[in-house]
C-alpha cells in the first residue's frame, strides 16, 4: 500500500491526494475487465469502490478551491481545532463503518456498462 505520511495544510493534502491517486489509478489499472467490475453478493466490485470515492471525494476538492474568506463567510469561524486526516479517517473507519454506517444518495456506485471505456472514466 502506498504510505500517504500525514498531511495537514492545503498544500501538503493536495500532494498526498495527487500522489495517491496515481497510485490507485496504477494499482486498478492492472486488474481485468470482468474482475474489476465483479461484485460477490453484498459487496461492492473495484469499480463501485471506485466510483464511491470518487463521488466522495469530489466535494472536498471542490471546497479546497474555494478561498477561505468565502468559506469563512457562509460557514463561519469553526470553533475547534482542525482535525488531521488520519484523525478523519479513523472516525469514518473505526466509528461510522464499524457502527454500520453505509453511503446513501448521491455517494451510492452507479456503475453503468462493464467496459473498458466506463474503467477508463472512473481511474
Amino acid at each position: 500500500m502506498n504510505e500517504l505520511g500525514a498531511p495537514f495544510k492545503k498544500a501538503e493534502l493536495i500532494k498526498a491526494y495527487t500522489k495517491q491517486s496515481q497510485w490507485v489509478n496504477d494499482y486498478f489499472e492492472r486488474i481485468e475487465i470482468a474482475e474489476f467490475f465483479y461484485s460477490p453478493q453484498n459487496v461492492w466490485s473495484s469499480a463501485a469502490n471506485i466510483d464511491h470515492l470518487n463521488r466522495s471525494c469530489s466535494p472536498v476538492i471542490l471546497a479546497l478551491k474555494i478561498p477561505k474568506l468565502i468559506l469563512k463567510f457562509r460557514f463561519g469561524v469553526a470553533k475547534h481545532a482542525s482535525r488531521s486526516l488520519w484523525g478523519v479517517r479513523t472516525e469514518y473507519t473505526d466509528v461510522a463503518l464499524a457502527e454500520g454506517g453505509e453511503a446513501g444518495g448521491s455517494y451510492l456506485p452507479k456503475i453503468g456498462e462493464h467496459s473498458q471505456d466506463t474503467k477508463t472514466t472512473l481511474l
